[in-house]
């Protein structure tokens, strides 16, 4: 029977992150002027996202919700308040 030594571990180094920006990058005094200067904050931002997004549920959505309640759904909801 012959034994076979097992290759040592070696580590393997992780991954870089790929980066491939579609424009130069900006320079660091241009990161603090457009931070300085910049009219909208956070909160602009994410009411903004908000804003799109109940838009585009509501143009997806709005005719399903208009649609009527099946009666058999109604008589299991109102069963369900009794109980």
């Amino acid at each position: 029977m012959t034994v076979m030594a097992l290759p040592k571990k070696t580590k393997i180094p992780p991954e870089k992150p790929r980066h491939t920006p579609c424009m130069s990058e900006p320079t660091k005094g241009e990161k603090q002027n457009s931070l300085q200067g910049s009219d909208l904050s956070k909160e602009g931002d994410a009411s903004a996202f908000d804003l799109w997004l109940d838009q585009g549920l509501h143009q997806l959505f709005d005719s399903v919700a208009n649609e009527p309640i099946p009666e058999e759904l109604l008589n299991l909801i109102e069963a369900d308040r009794n109980q």
